[in-house]
This record gives structure tokens, sequence and C-alpha cells, in this order.
């Protein structure tokens, strides 16, 4: 779940908030925040209580012994990431995540300067659909997301097939999360899976997997376009000029839902009025013959 509020105190180790609902939790202190800011958390924001110091120092020396065996063993040996998929999202800021077989974010990357503005907080550990979540909710706080500039790119690459995690669950997994709250319904999301092969096209060219599947699908009808002109376009500038006429799952906006139940219901009455006037034609029809047949009746 996703919290709004005002921070009203800062201490030591954390922050009280008064959220819109008017109630008063702790979230754990970040860098940046003063009395009086407005921000989003969610539920791992929550401060907990220390339980024992004497734990938290031990953790603490424990971690520092790990981190110095962990140093000299990188030494000898290059730096393998444990991510098994990468998640890009595009607005106009377009930032990539990489996310471990647990479905948690290890690593944010912006792609250009425009995402620094929506990592305003650290989404390491969140769940990827929580972490996108947070980064839309920021993007409509910044007029990054409009009523007429609401479409998004979600590229999803699975990086190691020996997972249980795919882009169909990681995809439904992001829908789900954003139809909990009503202000994030309304967007026009497209999905675009994309392939490790892709993925390292994408990265050496410093694009997002999502645009970069755009490109691709747009280079098969468009030799002239060229990936720097991908580059600069905004989403709503693809989406606008029917750029995005791909095999990828757009979902409608509630406008488009709300026309399409409008127009089956507005057959169906139409249907139902025919087959009122034809019954009572029918019925008028027996009633006729009916009298008929008694009159026949009598002249016998």
């Amino acid at each position: 779940m996703i919290y709004r509020g005002c921070i009203v105190k800062i201490e030591k180790d954390f922050a009280i908030i008064m959220t819109d609902t008017m109630e008063y939790l702790k979230i754990i202190k970040r860098d940046g925040i003063a009395v009086g800011n407005k921000i989003i958390f969610v539920k791992e924001d929550v401060y907990k209580e220390k339980q024992n110091s004497f734990k938290h120092i031990g953790l603490i020396a424990a971690v520092f012994i790990l981190l110095i065996l962990s140093m000299t063993s990188i030494s000898n040996q290059s730096y393998v990431s444990n991510a098994v998929a990468i998640v890009s999202l595009d607005i106009n800021p377009s930032i990539e995540f990489e996310v471990d077989k647990r479905n948690k974010v290890i690593n944010v990357i912006p792609i250009n300067k425009e995402a620094k503005e929506l990592m305003d907080r650290e989404l390491v550990g969140y769940n990827i659909e929580k972490a996108i979540a947070i980064i839309i909710y920021n993007a409509k706080e910044k007029d990054y997301i409009t009523e007429t500039r609401n479409s998004i790119i979600i590229g999803v690459a699975i990086t190691k097939d020996e997972t249980h995690i795919d882009a169909k669950k990681i995809e439904m997994d992001i829908k789900n999360q954003l139809k909990e709250d009503p202000k994030l319904k309304d967007l026009n999301l497209i999905y675009a899976e994309s392939s490790k092969k892709n993925l390292v096209e994408a990265k050496k060219e410093h694009v997002s997997i999502g645009k970069y599947e755009v490109y691709k699908k747009l280079k098969e009808k468009d030799n002239k376009i060229t990936l720097k002109q991908m580059k600069e376009m905004k989403v709503q500038e693809i989406v606008d000029k029917d750029i995005i006429e791909l095999k990828m799952k757009k979902q409608h906006s509630k406008k488009d839902k709300e026309k399409k139940v409008e127009k089956n219901k507005g057959k169906k009455e139409k249907k139902k009025h025919k087959e009122k006037a034809s019954n009572k034609k029918s019925n008028k029809e027996k009633a006729s013959n009916k009298k008929s047949n008694k009159e026949r009746v009598k002249n016998l």
C-alpha cells in the first residue's frame, strides 16, 4: 500500500508523519527530508523499534567483516550480477531496474537526467511492482504524467532462464499493484517483452529495453527511422503518432472500456426492444387467428 503524508517531526533515527488519513506514523529517516515536506512512502518504510542495541552492533560488525572479505574476493574475480530480470520504465524520464529471483529490486539505473528527479528515495529492496508504482506516483506529482500525457512503456527482459520469474508474471504483478490505487488506474500501459540479445544491444546504445523494442518493431516498417530519433521522442509522442502499432499488450483506458460497455448495452437494449415488438406482433396475430376460428365455428 502507498501512503502520502507530511513530515511533522524529525528524530535521530526516524521521522513522524501525519498521513492524509490523519494517522501518525514513524518512518525510517532518509537524507534530505525536512519538517513540512510532503512525501510518499510504503509499508516497508515504517520504522520498527530496535529490540536490542547489542544485537544491532553485532550485526554491523558482522556486515563489516563480510564487506572486507567480499572486497578481497572481488579483487580476484569479475563482478557477477544477481539480476534475473531487467525492467524498464519509460514516461519521458527513463529508468531501469535490476530484479532478483525474489522479485526484489537490487539496482536502479537512471537512463536520462530527468529520471533522477523521480528517484527521491532508495528503491532497492522493494518488490518491482511497488518500485514502479512509486516512480509513477512521483511522475504524476511532478506533472510528467497528466490526463493528456498518460502513456507509459514497460519493458521486461529475463536474463536467467533457470528461474520461476517470467515476463508475464512481472507484467501481471505490476498491473495488480497499479489497480490498488485509484489515482494510478487510468494509465495507458504498453508492455514490451525483450530478449537477452536485444538487452545487450540496448545497453550498448544507452537506451531502455522498452524503447529499443519499439525501435526494432518500427524499423521493420520504416528504414528511415534512427535510434537517435527514438531516444529523443517522448512516449506520448510515439503513441499519438500511432508508431506503436506493435504486437504488444496495450491496456485500454477507463474511458475506452466505458464506451465499449455503453455500446454493448445499447446493442442489448435494441435487441430486447426488437424481440419485444416481434413478440407483441406474434401475440396479436395469434389473437386474430383465435377470433376468426371462433367465427368459423359459429357459422357451422
